[in-house]
């Protein structure tokens, strides 16, 4: 007897999240690196110096690069890495904050794109709600920028209030986060990039039709406008899980798109991880990548190819772009 298309969305539903509840947990575990010794800081200890400090030449002038990586736990989540390539430009450094997803993903990750940046993970578990909920207050993300800067300059690499560029970075729930982070006018002014994997969601306003709650997209429009005109960059990567209870990814940013006047381009690609791309947009510094997939195994290669599909676009703008935003 052949199942519904309805009875099939709903295996699919559960299957992805109950995979992704299992993935949450372990995404919150503390863990080193393969192959790298942590340093098994935690909030508020004195971390571990490096003793090897050598001069290279960047860009025509001598600046000081360590050969080991810094680590350090901020609390409430959040842990700190600072890559060995890394070197501050007189003391100023520029930020990537990402929310959801081990830390040692977005170290693999910053290996792949080989950015020159200070990198922190955070991690409140594996529903949107807790993303949400935690900045609902826009005082919460001051002092996660607090105590980062701490910690940079106790790192000894940077001088910790000289952040000089920011990126906010998602995967799945932590869209949830950035959303409400850009509520804040005088931070979202302040981002210069934001990069999200397979994480972009929103409602039904009616489930029946599958009409997609588009009332809260309009600061997403503003964002996209800003990025095609090149003032900010917005890349986006989503799989084409179907939502059962909310919309899936593909869904919203169909919306988005639409909302933006901007039109799909075909494509039959393969990107990193055999991931089969169906679509792409890209005008100025606004670039969106469909993919197939629709089960939770896909949900999860687009965290892991950040490296390869999202971080590039990052690498090439502050490579370019003046240093003075």
């Amino acid at each position: 007897m052949h199942s519904s298309p309805n009875a099939r969305r709903r295996r699919r539903f559960t299957e992805f999240s109950a995979i992704a509840a299992l993935l949450a947990v372990v995404a919150c575990a503390p863990r080193a690196p393969s192959g790298l010794k942590s340093d098994n800081n935690t909030a508020g200890s004195k971390p571990q110096s490096d003793k090897d400090p050598r001069t290279v030449d960047r860009n025509g002038a001598a600046k000081v690069q360590y050969s080991t990586p810094y680590r350090a736990q901020l609390g409430h989540g959040a842990e700190i890495y600072i890559p060995p390539w890394f070197v501050s430009d007189q003391g100023a450094y520029d930020l990537v904050i990402h929310f959801h997803g081990l830390g040692r993903l977005q170290e693999a990750n910053l290996q792949v794109a080989q950015l020159n940046a200070v990198v922190v993970s955070v991690n409140f578990g594996g529903t949107s709600e807790h993303y949400s909920r935690n900045y609902k207050d826009p005082h919460a993300f001051t002092v996660l920028l607090d105590a980062i800067k701490r910690s940079v300059t106790e790192s000894g690499r940077a001088n910790g209030e000289k952040v000089r560029r920011l990126a906010l970075t998602a995967w799945s729930a932590g869209f949830l986060a950035i959303s409400r982070i850009i509520n804040d006018p005088e931070v979202e002014g302040r981002v210069d990039a934001i990069l999200l994997a397979d994480g972009f969601f929103s409602t039904y306003t009616n489930p029946r039709t599958r009409e997609v709650n588009v009332s809260h997209l309009g600061k997403w429009v503003k964002v996209t406008e800003a990025a095609t005109r090149g003032d900010k960059l917005l890349a986006i990567t989503h799989s084409a899980i179907p939502g059962f209870k909310y919309p899936g990814v593909d869904e919203v940013v169909g919306e988005l798109l639409k909302m933006s006047s901007l039109a799909k381009t075909p494509s039959s690609a393969v990107g990193p991880q055999k991931m089969q791309e169906t679509y792409s947009v890209d005008k100025g510094a606004f670039h969106v990548h469909g993919y197939e997939g629709q089960r939770a195994g896909d949900h999860i290669r687009h965290i892991r190819a950040m490296g390869e599909t999202l971080y590039p676009y990052l690498v090439q703008r502050w490579s370019t772009y003046p240093s003075g935003k």
